[in-house]
């Protein structure tokens, strides 16, 4: 799940960029955050980018979809931020210990 969202990543700088990966706990949490200074995705995309077979790119649109399935799963939850122009963040957030 974290390669998908690297790849996704790298694959929205082609012209190059920066990519930054932070974790932080915050209680019972753990976050991840995968940020990128790349193409950035359109407003109007953003409420389909975990929906399956969705795709800006022209992959397959399953990535995301299975990334999100698999966060959820694990009682976690996985959102983004973009801005055209100037990048996305894609946030996973898992409890510590998903058995409480």
């Amino acid at each position: 799940m974290f390669l998908n969202l690297v790849t996704n990543a790298l694959q929205a700088m082609s012209d190059g960029g920066s990519l930054t990966v932070a974790a932080a706990q915050a209680g019972d949490d753990v976050t991840v955050s995968i940020a990128d200074t790349g193409t950035g995705i359109k407003t109007e995309d953003l409420e389909h980018v975990f929906e399956p077979f969705f795709t800006g790119k022209g992959g397959t649109g399953l990535g995301l979809s299975v990334s999100y399935g698999i966060i959820e799963a694990h009682q976690g939850a996985l959102t983004v931020s973009s801005m055209v122009g100037r990048g996305s963040t894609f946030t996973v957030t898992i409890p510590k210990d998903p058995a409480k």
